[in-house]
């Protein structure tokens, strides 16, 4: 799963593959490389205001220990889906 890890960082990755990223970095504790790799793609403009992209990086935040952060993604997902988003949030530990 490192050699993975490392070999993405010299790949240019679409949204899904990014996400993925992520979470194998996160499932080996390399948790600023995950928030960073998820800030990159927030950085992406057709990405910006992406409700999976929000709910994403909520989730990312919640894993890498930020719950801070975590609880501020989540109330920014909610602002754009705020009916469907309550049962996923609460599947996710996210509930607010």
């Amino acid at each position: 799963m490192r050699a993975i890890a490392r070999s993405s960082r010299n790949t240019t990755l679409n949204d899904a593959q990014s996400i993925q990223v992520a979470s194998l970095l996160l499932a080996i504790h390399q948790n600023d490389a995950a928030i960073n790799l998820i800030q990159q793609l927030s950085k992406r403009p057709a990405l910006a205001e992406a409700a999976w992209l929000q709910f994403d990086q909520a989730l990312v935040y919640l894993l890498a220990g930020s719950d801070e952060k975590a609880v501020e993604l989540a109330r920014a997902y909610m602002s754009l889906c705020p009916k469907e988003c309550q049962s996923l949030l609460k599947l996710h530990g996210l509930g607010l």
